[in-house]
């Protein structure tokens, strides 16, 4: 324990993993190459999924030893609309939460930041300005290195009641969907987009103008910003002895891109691969790539979709008694799964959507 374990990047998983080893006695330094945390994001509004699993996530990010005392906003309801825009409502049924909206970036409340300052109060060293080659370090957080998925988005004030909107429409956002969160007359908008990334300014456009028809709003004090995800399967999460943690490793939500749950889990399970000598692959099988491989599968078919099937999507998630639940059961890997697996697979290892590297 005397060691000093060096983590490249200070982002969800690298913060994470630090708390974690510095709350049991290690020495860590946390190499980050810019001047604070939280840069690659501008204050906007993200969501924390909480549908996956039947515990909560702010249960499980307190088991993990990360406090929630960043800012949040929890939904138990939310629009869906199709490519007609035609509007279903859904209500989780005893007032469970869907999502959580959390900031991202370097305001005060930002998830980023408050996570930095937990990382400084367990003793973690965080080296700013400073980038080390992986081979120096212990554990690789550097973020993603392509785009499985782009966003293109903008926030700004509006004068409307709070809501969350999904919209599946592949004119606004092809083989993606588009999304919307109004807190406190602030409202963040964009598009996801998963194929044809050069024309992304183009399809936000085209989300911005039937949002703003729609819900009859005028965003104001606009702001773009924009991100990229990354989803791999990899043979092995451990490179030349250095351990690979969020989406460095490619650990995201391969249909929706939610990928903030993998961060933290994918960094506590490095710390504990270290704290107790357990192989940090068996830790990534027995509790991430169940999901990961559950959302290749829920990829696979949902590009196979239209327009068309979206509505028909959209009809059966809002006819459902428990829209949570019904979310929930797409990432269950079940037998059923588990048996058309080598499908998908063979379709993802032929068709790897790389378009963008930096």
């Amino acid at each position: 324990m005397n060691r000093t374990i060096k983590i490249s990047g200070a982002g969800i998983a690298g913060l994470t993993c630090a708390i974690n080893l510095a709350k049991n006695n290690f020495n860590v330094i946390v190499y980050e190459k810019e001047e604070e945390v939280g840069k690659r994001f501008n204050d906007d509004v993200q969501g924390l999924e909480n549908w996956s699993t039947k515990e909560d996530i702010l249960d499980i990010l307190n088991t993990i030893n990360i406090k929630t005392d960043f800012y949040y906003r929890g939904f138990d309801e939310a629009d869906l609309i199709n490519n007609s825009m035609e509007r279903f409502r859904i209500v989780a049924p005893g007032n469970r939460i869907g999502v959580y909206m959390v900031q991202r970036g370097t305001g005060y409340r930002c998830l980023d930041q408050c996570l930095k300052n937990q990382a400084l109060d367990a003793g973690v060293n965080i080296q700013f300005n400073r980038h080390l080659e992986e081979k120096e370090v212990d554990i690789v957080a550097t973020g993603p290195g392509f785009a499985s998925g782009i966003v293109y988005g903008m926030k700004g004030d509006v004068d409307s009641d709070d809501r969350i909107m999904i919209m599946l429409d592949d004119s606004s956002a092809p083989k993606g969907y588009a999304y919307m969160s109004i807190i406190d007359g602030r409202i963040t908008l964009a598009s996801v987009i998963m194929e044809n990334f050069s024309n992304s300014k183009y399809y936000f456009d085209q989300t911005l103008k039937k949002i703003e028809k729609f819900y009859k709003i005028k965003i104001i004090k606009a702001k773009p910003f924009g991100g990229i995800g990354n989803y791999a399967l990899l043979n092995s999460y451990e490179e030349n002895g250095k351990l690979l943690i969020g989406e460095r490793a490619g650990f995201q939500d391969y249909l929706f891109g939610f990928g903030m749950r993998y961060a933290f889990l994918s960094g506590y399970l490095a710390a504990q691969s270290i704290m107790q000598g357990i192989d940090y692959n068996f830790l990534i099988e027995r509790d991430l790539l169940k999901m990961m491989k559950s959302s290749l599968v829920n990829r696979y078919f949902y590009e196979k979709l239209s327009n068309r099937g979206y509505r028909i999507l959209i009809k059966k998630w809002a006819a459902s008694s428990d829209p949570i639940g019904f979310l929930k059961s797409w990432y269950n890997f079940n037998w059923y799964k588990r048996l058309i697996y080598p499908i998908p697979l063979r379709w993802y290892k032929q068709n790897k959507k790389i378009e963008l590297k930096y």
